[in-house]
């Protein structure tokens, strides 16, 4: 794909014109060279370059083409690029993460820029030009990153992400509207033709031919709220009753300081007044509370992801909370644009009796904290889809491994199951996770 591109920027730039402004970190001393005019002082990093967009990507990616090598399939895992001829070498090695040299980033922020080299920066897609980050910008980084020894590349979430309920003035990357789509404004408005699946699978090729592996943020616990899975699987969620979202909140329990929830406390955490008031705001999922009705307004809504849920809301009077951490008496705010997914049928098996036996499906911190408690129930559906998500992305782009977000609350079970299946496809595939305790770093 990344030849493809390049083919496409070349011919573009025999015809295009006009300037577009980029950092003078993002040009090699050999693309100043050619692109820049000869009076300009080399090293005046004071301004910014203005250049062809087509003939600046162009060159660069004909840098990163030069490193190719015949017989080689850079679009594969980068432990398996000692094949050749066809003939697969998968390495299996995974001790190679622990003496690399790591660069993060955030593809929205990481590579946003005023191309127009004027006012001010404006958001995603300004004319011609893409301010907002980018797959085709990340790939302009690499020379200079690998310039300054990064051999490993680890982004946040790339997945689609949800505008409901965002914090700011724009989303987070967690608050995952897709697990298997990604998000469409990394696309870049100068390769008109290209997806923006083909412009991340550009990108993980030209790391892999620069010698870089590339790790993505994987987000297994918690989703949009208004993630697409709800149409078709309202039972991989939990609800409350719409009109009581307000009186949501993480239950204060006075008899237990900062805490995590344990087998020996539950009866505290269950027995306290705003733990009763909570679990009384939860509702069964829409399907259950009218099955018919449920089944007309999926098929109604279909194919229109983007928005189903405020007529969900308006039909059923009800929707997924928000989130909140995992520890007794947090003082962080709710993780209000994000909503846990629904593991377990049931909640945890020393939990059973503390509730009555007409109670809803319900968040709270043993339900969180998945990986404290037994649990003889699981939504085996939702870990079927989960399990097979990030082999989706190393079938589709030959991603080298991942971040487990909140993996310090995954069930053993799923978190094993997890790494199994793509190490099937991978043996070199490594895992990076979220855990709060250094005494479980073996896990």
């Amino acid at each position: 794909m990344l030849k493809e591109i390049y083919d496409y920027l070349k011919n573009k730039a025999k015809t295009s014109s006009g300037y577009y402004a980029i950092p003078y970190l993002w040009a090699s001393q050999s693309v100043i060279n050619a692109m820049m005019p000869s009076d300009r002082p080399v090293g005046d990093d004071r301004k910014p370059l203005l250049v062809n967009p087509h003939k600046y990507y162009s060159r660069i990616l004909s840098e990163i083409l030069e490193q190719k090598k015949p017989g080689v399939h850079y679009e594969r895992p980068f432990s398996a690029l000692k094949e050749q001829a066809g003939r697969s070498a998968f390495t299996g090695e995974r001790d190679w993460l622990q003496s690399r040299y790591m660069y993060g980033f955030f593809v929205r922020a990481t590579t946003a820029y005023n191309h127009k080299g004027y006012w001010k920066f404006q958001g995603s897609q300004i004319g011609r030009y893409t301010e907002g980050g980018t797959f085709l910008k990340m790939i302009a980084l690499l020379p200079y990153l690998k310039k300054i020894g990064i051999d490993t590349l680890y982004s946040l979430p790339i997945t689609k992400y949800s505008h409901l309920y965002q914090k700011g003035e724009l989303p987070s990357p967690y608050a995952v509207k897709n697990f298997l789509q990604i998000e469409p404004s990394y696309k870049d408005a100068l390769l008109a033709g290209f997806t923006v699946e083909d412009e991340f699978s550009a990108f993980v090729e030209a790391a892999h031919m620069m010698g870089m592996r590339v790790i993505l943020d994987f987000v297994p616990r918690t989703c949009a709220r208004d993630n697409d899975l709800i149409l078709e699987h309202p039972d991989w969620f939990y609800w409350i009753r719409a009109s009581k979202e307000e009186q949501y909140k993480a239950p204060s329990i006075d008899a237990l300081g900062f805490c995590q929830p344990s087998v020996e406390n539950l009866s505290t955490i269950y027995g306290a007044e705003q733990t009763k008031e909570l679990l009384g705001l939860f509702s069964h999922s829409p399907d259950r509370l009218d099955p018919q009705r449920w089944e007309y307004f999926k098929e109604e809504h279909r194919g229109k992801e983007e928005s189903f849920f405020e007529d969900l809301v308006k039909t059923f009077g009800v929707l997924p909370p928000p989130g909140f951490s995992d520890w007794v008496n947090d003082t962080q705010p709710a993780w209000t644009d994000v909503t846990f997914l629904k593991l377990f049928h049931l909640p945890p098996n020393p939990s059973r009796a503390l509730v009555g036996a007409e109670q809803p499906p319900y968040v709270l911190f043993d339900i969180i904290k998945a990986s404290n408690f037994e649990n003889d129930s699981p939504n085996l559906p939702l870990w079927e889809y989960l399990v097979n998500v990030i082999p989706s992305y190393q079938k589709r782009f030959g991603i080298d491994g991942v971040r487990l977000d909140m993996g310090h609350a995954l069930p053993r079970q799923l978190e094993e199951e997890i790494i199994r299946k793509a190490r099937d496809l991978d043996p070199g595939f490594v895992f990076i996770a979220e855990e709060l305790e250094i005494t479980k770093d073996e896990r």
